[in-house]
């Protein structure tokens, strides 16, 4: 990877970190602020709240945006009972869980 390609992503990354900072901070100091001026104590904590709830979707935007693709495949679901990749092992399994019903 070049330097310049490795700047490039790591500028990248920390103006996401800013920004979801941000958007986990800037209610909560916001409802400090009008708190203060009209002289209650709600605002604050209620700021705080929503900016972990802006902060938490702005992650799993952010997450869904940059995972990578599968490869074509549809992922499975629940419902969809998952493949092994060696089909010995569903078997192996199996022998394993008679041993200790045996044991």
């Amino acid at each position: 990877m070049s330097k310049r390609l490795y700047l490039a992503q790591s500028t990248q990354w920390l103006s996401r970190s800013i920004a979801v900072i941000l958007f986990m901070i800037a209610p909560g100091l916001l409802g400090s602020v009008l708190d203060k001026r009209m002289g209650t104590r709600v605002l604050t904590p209620i700021g705080f709240l929503i900016g972990m709830l802006l902060g938490t979707t702005a992650l799993v935007v952010l997450a869904k945006h940059m995972s990578p693709p599968a490869r074509g495949r549809p992922l499975p679901t629940d419902d969809e009972p998952s493949e092994p990749r060696d089909p010995d092992i569903s078997r192996q399994v199996e022998e394993g869980l008679r041993r200790k019903k045996v044991r």
